[in-house]
């Protein structure tokens, strides 16, 4: 069975070798920046626009709102009405997506090749004249609030509310104010983040799939590439998370039916540039065939519902944390069971065929979700908006398939203290 989850894995990391497509970058006068990937493997193409600035600008006052840009501006522009969006998302099979992270907006979709254009279209009218109208505002802002508001049951959702605001205070704030920022955003507030982020020159744009590269310059430089500059309010500093001590334990009481726990870690003086070897790691702990925390905490005791690792290196200090639910009786023997088995990685640590499986797993994983020209696109633009130097998919894979075992206990030695942050929700 490993044995053949390995071939898998090589076999797709070889197709994507073979099939990946070369990427072309374009920069217009006005700043706004293009990549295309053109491949003929399939009759799909996927889009990734990104808009640099994210929740990393939101001031106290403002946190929790930036995400109603996106969602306002998708309600109607000067040329098409709310109704008439839905129509054309729909037409182009439903596929669009809109989203915020730390550093970005995203719109993202795939279509059919022949109906790029028709996307492109689309997403330059909403990001280039969109009205704002007060009345579509409020139905932005009573959405917002009603996921929030429908968040609070699930101990997955609270769980990660409650991590980020312990970990990161700087940044997140608890539903209660988001709710309250949200009720208090105005349009001419909107309009003044607006102006100040979605220009040209904030913006990247990655085409990947079956697509004719040099037809969609010329469409993309006579619309995204010839729009002028939008910013009428002065360019914001960006935030840094203070350094301060992490509680011991730290529980929150009230309002679901189930537990979450959380049971993390600062990632100090980590360059994010080696998260291959937290990809490795956390695949020893939970992979498609178990791994240990699955085998011993879910698998063997029965404890959980579900138990994954996971990392965040949006923000410095870095985080590398266990996310676990469970029966509220459970959650203490759940906290014991899962550091039992992180502390076991110092004293047992990852057998060379624990190795083996964890970065079969990691790079099959991967070749399968970059198959999706969108996941393509998205790595493309996410790597020029940030303007690092990151792995390519292909060093990438490389990098995963190249990690020694040295390598890996050096980083369970430094990084898998003797006492850990246990955040619970209950």
């Amino acid at each position: 069975m490993k044995r053949t989850f390995y071939i898998l894995a090589l076999f797709l990391l070889l197709t994507w070798g073979m099939a990946h497509p070369q990427t072309s970058l374009y920069r217009f006068d006005n700043g706004f920046t293009l990549s295309i990937s053109e491949s003929a493997e399939s009759g799909l193409a996927g889009m990734s626009l990104l808009i640099y600035g994210g929740t990393q600008f939101e001031t106290v006052q403002e946190r929790g709102t930036y995400r109603l840009i996106l969602d306002t501006l998708m309600r109607g522009t000067q040329h098409r009405t709310a109704d008439d969006i839905s129509l054309h998302i729909s037409q182009l099979g439903d596929s669009v997506d809109t989203y915020i992270r730390g550093d970005y907006w995203a719109i993202e979709a795939t279509v059919a090749s022949e109906n790029m254009h028709l996307l492109l279209e689309l997403v330059h009218d909403l990001i280039r004249h969109p009205l704002f109208l007060d009345e579509e505002l409020d139905k932005s802002k009573n959405i917002a609030i009603q996921t929030i508001r429908t968040q609070e049951d699930s101990p997955l959702h609270v769980g990660f509310d409650f991590y980020r605001v312990v970990f990161y205070p700087d940044f997140y704030a608890s539903p209660e104010e988001r709710i309250r920022n949200i009720e208090k955003m105005e349009r001419n507030e909107l309009l003044i983040l607006y102006r100040t982020f979605f220009t040209p020159g904030n913006m990247v744009l990655a085409l990947s799939g079956n697509l004719d590269g040099e037809k969609m310059v010329r469409f993309v430089s006579t619309t995204f590439g010839s729009d002028p500059q939008l910013q009428t309010a002065p360019k914001r500093e960006i935030r840094k998370q203070q350094p301060g001590r992490l509680p011991g334990f730290k529980e929150k009481r009230g309002g679901i039916t189930q537990a979450g726990i959380i049971i993390g870690t600062r990632l100090e003086d980590f360059d994010r540039r080696d998260t291959v070897l937290i990809e490795v790691v956390n695949a020893v702990l939970d992979n498609s065939l178990g791994g240990r925390l699955y085998e011993e905490v879910r698998e063997k005791s029965g404890l959980v519902y579900s138990i994954s690792p996971y990392f965040s290196i949006r923000i410095q200090p870095y985080t590398w944390f266990i996310l676990a639910t469970t029966r509220k009786r459970n959650y203490n023997r759940v906290i014991r069971e899962t550091e039992r088995v992180l502390q076991s990685l110092t004293e047992e640590p990852p057998s060379d065929e624990e190795l083996y499986l964890a970065k079969s797993y990691v790079i099959t994983r991967l070749a399968i979700l970059y198959q999706s020209p969108v996941k393509r696109a998205h790595y493309e633009s996410e790597r020029l908006i940030r303007g690092e130097q990151v792995l390519s998919l292909e060093e990438r894979f490389e990098a995963i398939d190249g990690v020694e075992r040295e390598e890996v206990l050096q980083f369970i030695n430094r990084y898998i203290p003797g006492a850990w942050t246990t955040l619970v929700v209950r």
